[in-house]
């Protein structure tokens, strides 16, 4: 049986893109998963009981890290993020993404994909 997580973004008033990411799996799959990341998780102390936050890792203030992440170097978070894709990716647990437009209408995009390309990037600088 398949085993999902998801979680979106864009679901605001005012927003332009929805977008739903995640990851599925095979319930087997996702055992093994869940037991190297809680194992990853315990050699980091400042993290028990809170987890991984994607939000708050990449999160910044005034161009420096927050929350639980705030101490570390840059050296010390891109080998926890490593050790955490390499558990993903041992366990055939794989990553799916969508987004759409929340309303078309508004963005006046032509049928040309090019268009919706260059619409979207303007998104992003925004």
């Amino acid at each position: 049986m398949l085993q999902a997580y998801f979680d979106e973004s864009g679901i605001h008033d005012g927003a332009k893109v929805c977008v739903v990411g995640g990851f599925y799996g095979h319930q087997r799959a996702w055992r093994k998963f869940e037991q190297q990341w809680s194992l990853i998780l315990t050699d980091y102390p400042e993290l028990e009981n809170r987890g991984f936050h994607a939000k708050e890792f990449f999160g910044r203030k005034e161009r420096k890290r927050v929350g639980a992440y705030e101490k570390w170097t840059d050296d010390r978070a891109g080998k926890f993020l490593e050790r955490l894709v390499q558990a993903i990716m041992r366990n055939d647990i794989t990553p799916i993404v969508f987004g759409v437009f929340v309303n078309v209408t508004d963005l006046n995009v032509s049928r040309d994909p090019g268009e919706a390309l260059r619409v979207l990037a303007d998104l992003q600088e925004s």
